[in-house]
């Protein structure tokens, strides 16, 4: 029992650091800023993060905050 769950924690630390890093990657690319915050909500809709429109625009500032 504590070898699955190693491994559903390993799973969700991996899946949690892929969607941080794909963030990162989002906002170092070279884009207007209203259009890398659409391409940040679409990505995160499309791994199946999908909370509210005004959490999300939250969310997106945060990243953008953090990286800055």
């Amino acid at each position: 029992m504590k070898n699955q769950e190693t491994i559903t924690t390993a799973i969700i630390s991996a899946f949690g650091g892929l969607v941080a890093g794909a963030a990162i990657a989002l906002l170092f690319a070279p884009k207007k800023g209203e259009s890398l915050r659409s391409d940040i909500k679409h990505f995160l809709k499309k791994k199946g993060i999908m909370p509210k429109e005004r959490d999300l625009d939250e969310l997106v500032d945060e990243i953008a905050k953090q990286i800055k």
